[in-house]
């Protein structure tokens, strides 16, 4: 909630012009209801008006508007409301009446403009500080290790962004619009009404304390139902993210039929929660209108017993139960607002805070002041590395290597045996457990993210792209603006510019979102090209042409030996092991550790793991 309030204090322009419309709402507002009171009261004492004997002053004629507005005022304060009356209906004219008729349009006016601009300025505040919010959550999520994200469910990090943030949002509104209003009108409402007859005032001191004990009851059993509801819908919106995502694997493998079953049972689970907190939402109203109405007729049976004694006269009545009636509106918008904060915005900021401040983020941008250069040259000694913390086991034990700039290095292996995860330590999306690795010399620990990632480049074996053009995708792979003669130089060498030249729109073809109007070859060759124009010291490709067939392939070497290897750090993981038959080291990795290092032929000869690995392969071919 900390950080919601911080957003709140942050907009001090708009809080100022928030709090002087509230102020000037509730001056204006009580006026309407004074106005309305008093000619009420007016209507009422016509036929007293009419019983009371002829007064010298009363009978004088105002020969003008003004003088006339200035009598009756000094008649109201001498002789009451009666009085007014008897002295209008002694003059014959309604212009009197017109005019008070006027008052309350005038005031009515007024009030209700200076509402509405309250009102705009609550909502718009709440969508400010609501976008704050969002911004606030993506800018610390995008900075967070990628052991979070790989903790973490998409669907339910969509969720949090989008409905919790929306909670905040709606409930701040109300918040705004209703509650704090609400909260300064009541307060001055009860101050009038302990002026008008402290009797009747502690009538509603009795009765408060019952709302309020309803009000915390019920916002514990709702704060419950909140989670729970939250919670399911992360649970929906993770279903259509996994659906969305893997709609092919859902199609061929007919499961149409069993993800809408699953998906329907947890609509269902959904409606069971949800019917609850309604049922409990919806409670809260018919049991305040009824404590309301309770008092009203409390207060109109003792008031009547009152005015029968000649304590009190039918004006005090009449305004104490016109100020109560509309305070007992904002009574229950007021127990509206603050009940949603306390139980739904309360919720959704501690989600939002669960995902924000869990996990440390990562300083991109530290050891700033550090002067040292990248060349590609780097050092694994004596790392470990593990996923899950609480397990011994590492992932990854004892990775001791040099590699020298300009080097291939190829990491080979079995599937599951750490060689990707090896190579997200090289640009530090995981951090080393135990032992460091040294770019050009320096410490992991010390170098600066962001310096050192702006020299790396990665290709993936699962084509990431982004909705957008083939030119924004290549070009994402470096800032400032687009040099189009180096984009398709970078499309050239991972050959896939004759196929873009054939498109009607060339390098502005929209590709869809996840590149889904390409083929798999084309959407890894483009991946190839964004990482061939970002021009790295250090290449990653993890599986980088496993969707190429083996001509594309050989072109795709072909052309990176020419133009890349020898110049700048090579990684390279493949299961194809004739893809790295020239590389100046392997790696064959086994159970996280090194087993073998060394150059095709010397590993060759050795006859051991490598040479099992290969020679199955060489089996395979054969007809």
């Amino acid at each position: 909630m900390r950080f919601v309030f911080r957003f709140i204090l942050n907009e001090k322009l708009l809080f100022f012009f928030y709090l002087f419309f509230t102020f000037l709402g509730t001056f204006f507002l009580i006026s309407q209801i004074f106005v309305i009171a008093n000619i009420a009261s007016f209507t009422i004492n016509i036929e007293k008006a009419k019983l009371i004997p002829e007064n010298s002053f009363l009978a004088s004629e105002s020969s003008s508007l003004w003088e006339f507005l200035f009598q009756a005022i000094e008649v109201y304060r001498s002789e009451g409301n009666i009085g007014l009356t008897k002295y209008i209906i002694s003059l014959e004219n309604t212009t009197f009446i017109l005019l008070l008729a006027l008052i309350i349009l005038v005031f009515t006016t007024i009030s209700q403009a200076v509402l509405f601009l309250k009102d705009f300025i609550a909502n718009y505040f709440s969508k400010k500080v609501g976008a704050h919010v969002r911004k606030y959550f993506f800018g610390r999520m995008i900075y967070l290790p990628i052991g979070f994200f790989r903790q973490k469910q998409s669907g339910d990090l969509i969720s949090r962004a989008t409905n919790d943030v929306k909670a905040i949002e709606d409930d701040l509104n109300s918040f705004f619009e209703y509650g704090f209003f609400g909260v300064i009108f009541c307060l001055t409402g009860f101050a009038i009404l302990i002026y008008l007859n402290a009797k009747f005032s502690a009538i509603l001191f009795v009765t408060i304390p019952i709302i309020a004990l309803l009000i915390n009851l019920t916002s514990k059993i709702f704060k419950k139902m909140t989670v729970a509801i939250q919670e399911k819908l992360s649970d929906l919106t993770n279903q259509y993210h996994k659906v969305i995502y893997a709609i092919d694997v859902i199609k061929i493998f007919t499961k149409e039929e069993f993800e809408k079953n699953k998906f329907q049972k947890e609509i269902k689970n959904y409606l069971k929660k949800v019917k609850k907190q309604i049922f409990l939402d919806k409670l809260n109203r018919p049991i305040n209108e009824i404590l309301i109405v309770v008092i009203v007729i409390v207060i109109v049976i003792y008031g009547s017993s009152l005015i029968w004694q000649d304590e009190i006269t039918i004006d005090t009545l009449l305004t104490f139960i016109l100020v109560l009636v509309y305070i007992s509106q904002y009574i229950q918008r007021v127990n509206y607002a603050f009940f949603f904060v306390k139980t739904r915005m309360k919720v959704s900021a501690k989600r939002l805070s669960e995902t924000l401040y869990q996990h440390e983020l990562e300083n991109v941008h530290q050891n700033r002041e550090k002067n040292y250069s990248l060349d590609g040259s780097l050092e694994f000694k004596k790392v470990n590395f593990s996923y899950d913390k609480n397990i011994l086991k590492h992932n990854l034990k004892n990775i001791t290597f040099k590699i020298k700039t300009g080097e291939l290095v190829a990491l080979v292996g079995s599937s599951g045996h750490g060689k990707s995860t090896l190579l997200s330590l090289i640009p530090l999306l995981l951090t080393p457990d135990e032992g460091e690795i040294y770019f050009n010399d320096v410490s992991h620990k010390e170098v600066n993210l962001k310096k050192l990632r702006e020299h790396i480049a990665i290709v993936t074996q699962e084509n990431i792209l982004f909705p957008g053009t083939i030119e924004e995708n290549i070009a994402y792979g470096k800032e400032g603006p687009h040099d189009f003669n180096e984009i398709q130089k970078a499309a050239r060498l991972a050959y896939i510019h004759d196929f873009i030249s054939e498109l009607a729109s060339g390098y502005e073809t929209l590709i869809g979102e996840r590149g889904v109007k390409l083929s798999g070859g084309q959407r890894q060759r483009l991946c190839l090209a964004r990482a061939i124009y970002k021009n790295p010291k250090i290449l990653l490709l993890d599986e980088a042409t496993s969707s190429l067939d083996s001509e594309s392939e050989k072109k795709v070497q072909l052309a990176l030996k020419k133009n890349f290897f020898n110049k700048i750090t090579t990684f390279i993981v493949s299961h194809r092991l004739s893809t790295i038959s020239n590389a100046n080291k392997i790696l064959l990795l086994k159970d996280g550790e090194i087993k073998e290092r060394g150059t095709h032929k010397s590993l060759w000869k050795k006859k051991k793991l490598y040479y099992q690995l290969f020679k199955s392969q060489l089996q395979k071919k054969k007809p």
